[in-house]
């Protein structure tokens, strides 16, 4: 099994296939080696094979288990949405912190998908509004069952529309805080992602134009609109792309600061824009 994945080009091939053998086994990695001399049934054995043939042929580990985990969530994960990803987790990090110190806040989610920054914000920085908001009604959907998964129904309102149209159409009032995980990944560049990114997740996630700044310009213009005095507009951004942001925030004008931030490789990959 380790080495048939490997072949294929997975990588950690050992780790993937214990995950697989617990999915199918429904142990966690603990009681996975507490238990190593138990024998899969042959039902067992033939789910096992079809999950590794189906990881082997580039779908995605996290789609094959169901979840995803993210910053102490455990998120329900399929195509309708981008699966989290470790940066992202750290965009919450940093953003819950900031709200921490603003309760009671109101914030949103713009793009929301799995629904992982909105579900985490509400989770971790204590008392406050929050709406999430995405034009797709099946990634919406994916939200909205991960929230009441996570026991998180009744802290966040999900909201169906493009961008900041349904906080306009709703009234919402002025926020503390604006985050966001646009779609950055210029056109071009789709189809040389990995099979497992480029064929399994959504693409409109995925592109963000000709240089990938399409919508995070959209949501630079549109958030003064949307923050309260000395708001926050928190996003995720490609390579390069922060730093070009933040340039173009100071001349607009209407904005205290604006920087971009490193991930914790040290990659400027977080624009973080406070309005006047």
């Amino acid at each position: 099994m380790e080495s048939y994945l490997a072949g294929h080009g997975i990588s950690p091939a050992r780790r993937q296939a214990e995950d697989l053998l617990g999915a199918v086994l429904e142990l966690d990695r603990l009681h996975l080696y507490l238990e190593f001399e138990s024998v899969p049934s042959p039902a067992e054995l033939g789910r096992l094979r079809e999950l590794v043939r189906r990881r082997a042929a580039g779908e995605p580990l996290q789609h094959l288990l169901g979840w995803q985990p993210f910053l102490g969530l455990r998120l329900l994960c399929d195509r309708r949405a981008l699966i989290p990803r470790p940066e992202t987790e750290e965009l919450a990090r940093r953003a819950a912190a900031w709200l921490k110190e603003r309760q009671p806040w109101s914030a949103a989610d713009l793009g929301t998908g799995s629904g992982c920054l909105a579900l985490a914000l509400a989770k971790e920085a204590g008392e406050g509004r929050m709406w999430a908001v995405d034009s797709s009604a099946e990634a919406l959907q994916l939200a909205a069952e991960n929230a009441r998964a996570c026991g998180l129904a009744e802290r966040v309102e999900f909201l169906l529309g493009d961008w900041a149209a349904p906080l306009k159409a709703a009234a919402a009032p002025p926020l503390d805080l604006l985050v966001s995980n646009p779609p950055y990944i210029p056109s071009a560049e789709i189809a040389g992602l990995e099979p497992a990114v480029r064929d399994h997740e959504p693409r409109a996630a995925l592109d963000g134009g000709a240089d990938g700044l399409k919508d995070l310009r959209l949501l630079l213009a549109t958030a003064p609109g949307l923050l309260k005095p000395g708001g926050l507009l928190a996003m995720e951004c490609g390579l390069g792309q922060p730093e070009t942001l933040a340039r173009s925030a100071l001349q607009a004008g209407g904005w205290a600061s604006a920087e971009a931030l490193p991930d914790s490789s040290g990659r400027l990959r977080y624009l973080w824009a406070l309005k006047a």
